[in-house]
């Protein structure tokens, strides 16, 4: 009878962590209000109207789209040439941050999104999932 009881509270104890440990690994990590995904390492926020995301086509950055001040990227790579950021979108999108050259300085101003980066806090309990 003991090892009867033994091994059905062995097994409500295993089912029992395995239920908790699903539950917390399939819960969300959010920041501001956007889930945050694996690979993510960022998001854009559009602060200027009218100008393209981009997409590579057989080589070449082509526009894929007009976006609209406010939109939300999530971003999962960073690629900087001379002139310009380019941010990875996911599915083969592109968005970049022009820079230009003030009064011929090293200083660069002109930019059409605001790039952001979530806590370390939040980058760990996306990594525990």
């Amino acid at each position: 009878m003991r090892k009867l009881s033994f091994s059905l509270l062995t097994v409500i104890l295993f089912f029992s962590f395995s239920a908790l440990e699903s539950e917390a690994s399939s819960q969300k990590v959010m920041w501001d209000g956007i889930e945050l995904k694996k690979g993510q390492i960022g998001r854009v926020t559009m602060t200027k109207s009218g100008f393209s995301i981009f997409k590579m086509e057989n080589g070449k950055m082509v526009p894929a789209r007009h976006v609209k001040k406010g939109e939300v990227f999530r971003v999962y790579g960073i690629y900087r040439d001379e002139y310009t950021t380019n941010y990875a979108l996911g599915a083969n999108l592109y968005a970049y941050r022009s820079s230009h050259r003030k009064d011929g300085s090293n200083e660069y101003f002109q930019k059409n999104l605001k790039y952001e980066t979530p806590s370390k806090a939040k980058l760990n309990l996306l990594n525990k999932r």
